[in-house]
């Protein structure tokens, strides 16, 4: 016998079923969703419709003429009831403005779901604030948007139901507390970014909470004696928006020396301002990226000791089993970047290589990885590496290869798993001594590198699909650097002409279309050639607050598509990358 479980996503609007199986009408689980507006019904159905059983009285087989019969036999039909208990309700918190908060319930039911593997209670949620359901909020945490002193005083509850069930229960409710943030904005990272490719010279600024925009993105309000501050770039996350906690300045020439950075004008996202002429010292290179002789950066190895001299990093030293790292003493942002540098093998040129490294171990700038094949990476945690391998008795032998949490094709990680073999970057050898330009641009999970033999000039381009901010531990900021190794077979490892550049690299939005769509809904459309971590929102202001569109879009042709019902009022969508 089995229990059979029919549900109709409640707000009507997506005309999602779901069913659900149990043999006790206590451990359920699921066994299909179907849309039939997606899956090609003619129209999406109405709100009232018939419901009834269906059976098959048998199957014939034409090929050995054998019939198979059933007897189906339903009984307890009716609408499904279960009981449910909230343990822990949200609880009442105050903020300042400029922030944002997360609320959470914990509730259980006598029934369990279990999906994909899964198990847990078999509820759904819902917040509401004010009494209005929050579109979108159906987990059991909600999060705020930015807040405003206009939400001070907010209710907030979550209504908890039973799969199939149309009774909520509610928790208790929550009141949002929402000061005004009189604390003004302080300044936590100034430095010098100097281009040795381009010539270009950046100063990098962040600041410690939310500032206003506008006050953040006027050229005036930062002044450094003898230079001129020509445009301030605002800079982006992976989601495309803008991160009103950090800038990049350009200057009319670059730094020759220390500086100090002069800032008034700056508002926090409230509107207070700092202090006038909040004098910040900064330092800068002399001329080129490792300033000169290392400052600012840790050198570590095991093995003979890497070495900064006239802005060329030594890391391995053609000499048995070394394990080397050189680090930037500050994290820096990763969310968005470009970075270069020139490598160059020498000496035997046997084994094993480096990785440009970005990190966020627990040892900080101070942490190295194992010698050989493990290219001094191995053994460094949250940590992804873009890898260039001189040994030919490596697995894919000479090439390139992206890893992750200390992972390299010869040496398992964190994840206990080896990367894929490295592969071959067409014509360009690293281990040919020749100077390789390597470039790299970061953005929206693309990973990308383009290497260039400056000798023979052959090029190759490729790129990689990661997430850095969740590899590197939840976090937009990383230590960045390089780590090395060999063996039994040794090389001399140089790398020079290294730039980074943060917020530098391009990001391209995905085009959004909407056009009309059956019986009064809309069709949103976006290429299906985007990455799959996007998801699309949906608001009545472009203020927010936005919500996500919970059920899943069809790949029609090149395209994902999603239909969605037409509304009186005027809608916006969006799309994100979490």
């Amino acid at each position: 016998n089995q229990w059979l479980l029919l549900t109709r996503q409640p707000d009507g609007t997506n005309d999602l079923f779901t069913a659900y199986g149990s043999t006790n009408e206590l451990n359920w689980i699921w066994l299909y969703d179907f849309n039939p507006v997606v899956n090609g019904a003619d129209t999406p159905f109405p709100s009232v419709v018939n419901v009834g059983m269906c059976s098959s009285t048998g199957w014939s087989d034409s090929y050995t003429n054998n019939d198979e019969f059933v007897t189906v036999k339903y009984q307890n039909f009716g609408d499904y009831a279960d009981h449910v208990f909230v343990t822990d309700s949200p609880q009442s918190v105050s903020v300042e403005s400029g922030t944002s908060t997360t609320f959470s319930v914990v509730a259980g039911s006598d029934a369990t779901l279990t999906q994909n593997g899964v198990t847990g209670p078999f509820l759904s949620y819902q917040w509401y604030t004010n009494s209005v359901a929050v579109s979108g909020a159906t987990a059991s945490t909600y999060t705020t948007p930015i807040l405003t002193t206009n939400l001070n005083g907010l209710p907030v509850y979550c209504a908890i139901t039973a799969v199939g069930s149309t009774n909520p229960t509610k928790s208790a409710t929550a009141t949002l507390t929402v000061t005004l943030n009189l604390t003004p904005p302080n300044l936590v990272i100034v430095d010098a970014v100097y281009d040795s490719l381009t010539g270009d010279q950046y100063i990098y600024l962040t600041l410690n909470e939310l500032a206003n925009v506008i006050s953040l993105a006027n050229p005036a309000n930062y002044v450094i004696a003898g230079y001129s501050v020509t445009g301030v770039t605002l800079m982006t996350n992976e989601q495309g928006t803008v991160d009103a906690t950090a800038v990049i300045l350009q200057l009319n020439k670059p730094l020759t020396n220390s500086f100090t950075l002069d800032v008034s004008g700056l508002q926090s996202f409230s509107g207070v301002p700092v202090a006038t002429n909040t004098a910040v010292p900064g330092v800068v290179a002399t001329n080129a990226s490792f300033y000169g002789n290392g400052l600012n950066w840790t050198l570590n190895n095991n093995g003979d000791q890497p070495t900064i001299n006239d802005n060329v990093l030594t890391l391995t030293t053609n000499g048995p089993t070394e394990a080397c790292s050189a680090f930037f003493n500050t994290p820096q942002f990763i969310d968005n970047f470009t970075a270069s540098f020139t490598y160059i093998a020498s000496g035997d040129k046997g084994a094993d290589g480096i990785t440009f490294c970005m990190e966020n171990d627990p040892e900080g700038p101070s942490a190295i990885g194992t010698p050989g094949g493990a290219l001094g990476f191995t053994g460094i945690t949250n940590s992804a590496a873009f890898e260039i391998n001189l040994y030919t008795g490596a697995i894919g032998e000479e090439g390139i290869q992206f890893g992750t949490n200390g992972a390299t094709p010869d040496n398992a990680g964190f994840s206990g798993n080896p990367t894929a073999p490295y592969s071959q970057p067409g014509l360009v050898n690293p281990a040919s001594g020749d100077p390789i330009n390597v470039q790299i641009a970061y953005s929206q999970s693309n990973f990308s590198v383009t290497l260039l033999d400056t000798t023979t000039g052959q090029s190759f381009s490729t790129n990689y699909t990661v997430d850095l901010p969740t590899v590197l531990g939840g976090t937009n900021t990383a230590y960045v650097g390089f780590t090395g190794g060999d063996g039994g077979i040794y090389s001399t490892q140089q790398v020079f002409n290294f730039s980074f550049a943060p917020g530098a690299a391009p990001v391209v939005a995905p085009p959004l279309t909407i056009a009309n769509g059956p019986d009064g809904s809309v069709l949103i459309t976006w290429p299906s050639t985007t990455a799959p971590s996007y998801i699309l929102q949906q608001s009545a202001s472009l203020t927010g607050l936005w919500a996500t569109v919970t059920n899943s879009p069809t790949q029609v042709g090149s395209n994902y598509q999603l239909p969605v019902t037409a509304t009186a009022r005027a809608q916006f969508f969006r799309l994100m990358s979490p």
